[in-house]
């Protein structure tokens, strides 16, 4: 067996391991739509709301705001907002009272796509969530709590 298919089972295995949603059971939740080789299941909000409206319409549907922890995640939704829209959108990420930011259940990130050419994280005291923004290549960028967005959720 080559290196290449050793790599390519380990991260298939991997991907198996991670993946705790099948499309069936994702299909099951009004709204949702699932995308098998990233095993995303996701629904898209266009109503603008808020950080904690965010997270609240998410709860009302059994999910969470989408948790973009690896790169396949992340292109994963770049293809949905491709589709969907034009904007900033807000994604699983809160700032603590450093440098560190957190999913919502208090574990650290480990994955970003900043947009560095935008100067981004630029840490204003106030920013503390996470968006991504289709205008800027789909980089991310630290944002207020309070700004009115659409957002992505996810059942993991």
């Amino acid at each position: 067996m080559t290196k290449l298919a050793v790599i390519i089972m380990i991260l298939i295995f991997t991907l198996l391991l991670e993946c705790s949603i099948t499309k069936h059971k994702c299909l099951l939740h009004h709204g949702f739509d699932y995308v098998k080789g990233a095993c995303f299941c996701y629904r898209y909000i266009p109503k603008k709301l808020d950080y904690q409206g965010a997270v609240d319409s998410c709860a009302s549907h059994n999910s969470y705001l989408a948790k973009v922890n690896r790169g396949l995640i992340q292109h994963t939704l770049e293809h949905i907002l491709a589709q969907k829209h034009d904007g900033g959108v807000r994604i699983q990420g809160i700032r603590d009272s450093g440098k560190t930011w957190r999913y919502n259940n208090g574990k650290t990130l480990e994955y970003f796509n900043w947009n560095e050419h935008g100067h981004q994280p630029d840490l204003k005291p106030n920013e503390v969530t996470l968006l991504i923004k289709k205008s800027q290549a789909y980089r991310w960028h630290d944002d207020f709590m309070y700004r009115n967005l659409s957002s992505v959720c996810q059942i993991y």
